[in-house]
């Protein structure tokens, strides 16, 4: 026995309707095949904020009628970026927006800036606190770990600096400056550690 499913008005859950002309294009197509559309909100500038959604959502049904088209409904998201406050969320929930799109910056199409993976700012959705804590964490342990070689290095150093002096008290001087030069290389290369650490937490 042969069953059939018809989607006589299915849904579109990802449209990039653009603006302008691509719209005037896009906007009847669509509506031609489907009921509903979830709206990217891919533009320059990006739609982030609830007004910009509004606006944007206006523009399409300024579209559909002009073309007499009435059974269409566009459902709008906004662009979810690291300055999205918790009253824009609700504020979006309010006002109808079906949800929100995240991506890093640069990873698609037509947006960049102000994403997340972007510097970020405080008062966001996405805080620095976590990062800059672990930031911290793996600059100390970093620090830490650079200052146990050379420790361990210049002891040893000094260790057999002062066997050998011990043996041949008329060397003590030649011992006593090759000593003086090797802990300066030690040193250099704990100092070069920190340096980086500290570098590649700010």
């Amino acid at each position: 026995m042969t069953q059939e499913l018809t989607l006589i008005r299915p849904d579109d859950w990802h449209l990039h309707v653009r603006d302008g002309a691509a719209l005037d294009v896009v906007v009847p197509h669509t509506a031609a095949q489907f009921a509903r559309a979830i709206i990217m909100p891919n533009l320059k500038p990006p739609v982030t904020t609830v007004e910009l959604a509004k606006a944007y959502r206006s523009r399409i049904e300024v579209n559909l009628k002009s073309l007499g088209i009435n059974h269409f409904e566009p459902l709008m998201t906004l662009y979810l970026t690291d300055n999205t406050s918790a009253d824009e969320v609700r504020k979006a929930k309010a006002e109808g927006i079906v949800g929100f799109k995240l991506y890093p910056a640069g990873a698609t199409t037509t947006v960049t800036p102000g994403t997340f993976f972007s510097k970020r700012s405080k008062g966001n959705i996405m805080t620095d606190s976590i990062v800059s804590a672990a930031s911290v964490i793996a600059a100390g342990i970093a620090v830490g770990l650079a200052a146990i070689g050379p420790g361990i290095g210049q002891g040893n150093a000094a260790g057999q600096a002062v066997e050998g002096i011990a043996r041949q008290p008329e060397a003590a001087n030649d011992i006593r400056a090759n000593m003086i030069v090797a802990a300066a290389f030690v040193e250099a290369v704990a100092l070069f550690a920190v340096v980086v650490a500290l570098l590649g937490n700010g």
